[in-house]
């Protein structure tokens, strides 16, 4: 039994459709061009669009608040093979088979990508873009056209697959994709690679980051997130970067992921010697790690947050002191404490020789009595710390 959908007013035809998910409103744009036209009007709401192009399909990942919802188009040579898309209703009798949150369709060609990209977007509305370019792609000599194409669509971030890339294809890629975009290149890269915008993009992640120096970790400013799979960094590395980002004063990066060194054993000793932080135990292998900037006349992301992850990956956040309830408090706490101790250490090295260095050590030792006491009472998510 069918049901005459096309009969419905506007409004319950509106209602039923918003209750679909966007596998069904892709399939029920193919069963009717009118429906098509309809979907288009009442643009489907999700979150973003992963577009997946190689030379045998062409997919898209449809995520919202809860799911993703994936539809394959893939390449089939034939002699129907559709090569100008107008409709989708031209692929209503392509219908492949449909697996869990998967629909794959079949016989698409590769002259039709972006005809079919228009087509499938202009059914959704509030979305990101973005595109994911595997090897086969990328090696064609194509891949400048498609990759043109993409920029002209608004993509918000691009991925590139493969087992290694050239500095050749590296260099049109880093020419075209403008800095404000997120870039990611799971691919091994020349080691002796070298760009203006290698560095410089809001969100980058790299495969291989063996190439990645401790000047340009200390380089990044106003970074939004940087991750490197493989690196040359151990513990002591990290310590020198969270030294330099203490006293930097500026806005540097949002969070830093690293995997480190292969055979590096990770150290909390290491990691935070010569720093003041705060330790608190969440029942991992390692503690969550606060420490504080100084020299904050920009930046209000004051607080960095070090956390020890699996397979040796070192995740380095920063936050602001609203946003880590009892934190902020209790690390210019340390910090006095520290100075203190630093001034009488001083004082004694010097020797205690007048009445007026006298009454500062009694004031010193009072002022620590006092500032143990408070970070007693304010500590009551229950960090480590030393007294």
């Amino acid at each position: 039994m069918t049901f005459p959908l096309l009969k419905l007013p506007y409004v319950p035809l509106n209602l039923i459709t918003k209750m679909m998910n966007a596998n069904e409103i892709i399939k029920l744009a193919m069963s009717s061009y009118r429906l098509e036209l309809f979907l288009r009007g009442a643009k489907f709401r999700i979150r973003e669009i992963h577009v997946h192009l190689s030379k045998e399909s062409l997919q898209f990942d449809l995520i919202d608040s809860k799911n993703a919802w994936i539809t394959c188009f893939r390449m089939r040579k034939s002699r129907n093979q559709i090569k100008n898309v107008t409709k989708l209703e031209q692929f209503c009798k392509r219908y492949g088979k449909e697996v869990d949150n998967r629909l794959f369709i079949n016989s698409f060609s590769m002259e039709t990508i972006f005809d079919l990209y228009h087509r499938i977007t202009s059914l959704f509305s509030s979305f990101l873009v973005g595109w994911v370019f595997y090897a086969d792609t990328i090696n064609n000599r194509t891949f400048v056209t498609y990759l043109d194409r993409a920029l002209s669509e608004n993509g918000t971030w691009f991925t590139f697959i493969n087992d290694s890339l050239s500095s050749e294809v590296l260099k049109e890629i880093m020419d075209k994709i403008p800095v404000t975009k997120r870039i990611e290149i799971e691919a091994d890269t020349p080691m002796d690679f070298t760009h203006p915008n290698l560095l410089k993009y809001f969100v980058m992640k790299y495969k291989n980051g063996r190439w990645v120096t401790l000047d340009h970790l200390k380089s990044f400013r106003n970074v939004g997130f940087f991750e490197i799979f493989f690196s040359n960094f151990d513990c002591t590395d990290i310590n020198k970067f969270l030294k330099y980002w203490i006293d930097c004063g500026e806005t540097m990066i949002d969070l830093l992921a690293i995997t480190l060194k292969e055979g590096t054993v990770p150290n909390v000793d290491i990691l935070t010697d010569g720093l003041v932080t705060l330790h608190e135990d969440d029942g991992g292998k390692y503690p969550n790690i606060f420490m504080k900037g100084r020299n904050n006349n920009t930046r209000k992301e004051v607080i960095g947050l070090v956390l020890l992850r699996g397979n040796n990956l070192l995740e380095f956040s920063t936050w602001e002191p609203d946003e880590c309830e009892g934190v902020y408090e209790l690390l210019v706490l340390l910090e006095k404490k520290k100075e203190l101790e630093n001034e009488m250490e001083r004082i004694q090295e010097e020797g205690v020789n007048t009445v007026e260095e006298n009454r500062r050590v009694r004031e010193i030792i009072m002022e620590l009595e006092k500032v143990k006491d408070e970070l007693v009472v304010k500590n009551e998510r229950g960090f480590v710390f030393e007294i």
